[in-house]
């Protein structure tokens, strides 16, 4: 998600304000710091599963509702 150039700008993630968003977010969304902090493809298949879902519930409240896995016109992947 932090690689993600539409996160990165919804974020803000190149300030320290907006690293404490995206790590408060996935700290609502149930992930220890550990999980998060591992590269995408080294994760766990069952914490990536999570992640994935989760983010389905929660992006709405990181303001980032145009995203979703969905193949919509205008949406984009952030996994």
């Amino acid at each position: 998600m932090l690689c993600s150039s539409y996160m990165a700008t919804k974020l803000k993630t190149w300030s320290d304000n907006g690293m404490k968003k995206l790590k408060l977010l996935l700290a609502r969304m149930g992930f220890a710091l550990v999980d998060y902090q591992q590269k995408f493809q080294y994760m766990n298949l069952e914490v990536k599963k999570k992640m994935k879902d989760e983010y389905l519930v929660w992006r709405g409240a990181a303001g980032v509702t145009g995203l979703g896995s969905g193949k919509r016109e205008g949406e984009r992947n952030v996994f």
